[in-house]
């Protein structure tokens, strides 16, 4: 199995401490990446490192097959400095891990952690706001574009009120407020950046 394979055994490390001095030992796990990742969130410091085991694993090392269930829906994670992904803008980073882990339950985000990426499981950002302006959603009719590091939403009609500020947050799960926008269209836009993704 090679780099950019998403089932494999994996040898998985986290920060000894909130320093950063120094590695802790995870051991090493055979599964999918995310499933891994999100059965060793509570051990993580700030993030989970993932390098592929060598063949029959470290000397003396068992591997697990990974059982727990997940208790965390977020958690950082990164390749090993051998990987390409070191040498990755953090968006070339997000579109590797995304292809990585295509058609799985999980969303790919940028993380202010060197070299990693934010993992969380459950709907993406575009399905939430799909449901979110659909015929029975809260923001129903309102059309929306994400745009680097924020969602933006433009009503159909009229002002943005509070009801509207409280339900976009609610949805992304962030920090929303009304900005004056341009493009596409000069006008009023509700803008969402989310507080643990970017």
């Amino acid at each position: 199995m090679t780099e950019g394979t998403r089932v494999n055994t994996w040898h998985v490390t986290t920060e000894s401490d909130v320093e950063g001095h120094g590695v802790r030992d995870l051991g090493v796990h055979h599964g999918s990446l995310e499933d891994v990742a999100f059965a060793l969130a509570d051990q993580a410091c700030w993030s989970l490192e993932f390098r592929i085991a060598p063949k029959g694993g470290k000397k003396g090392s068992r591997v697990a097959w990974i059982t727990i269930e997940p208790k965390r829906s977020e958690v950082v994670v990164r390749l090993s400095v051998e990987s390409v992904t070191w040498g990755m803008t953090a968006r070339e980073r997000v579109a590797y891990f995304r292809r990585m882990l295509d058609g799985r339950d999980v969303e790919v985000l940028e993380s202010k952690i060197i070299s990693s990426v934010l993992l969380r499981r459950g709907a993406s950002t575009q399905t939430r706001l799909a449901e979110a302006t659909g015929a029975s959603g809260p923001l129903r009719g309102w059309r929306w574009f994400i745009d680097g590091d924020a969602a933006f939403l433009e009503p159909p009609v009229g002002e943005i009120s509070a009801h509207h500020l409280a339900a976009a947050t609610k949805v992304i799960g962030g920090e929303a407020k009304a900005i004056f926008r341009e493009l596409p269209r000069p006008g009023v836009y509700l803008r969402v950046v989310r507080r643990s993704a970017w």
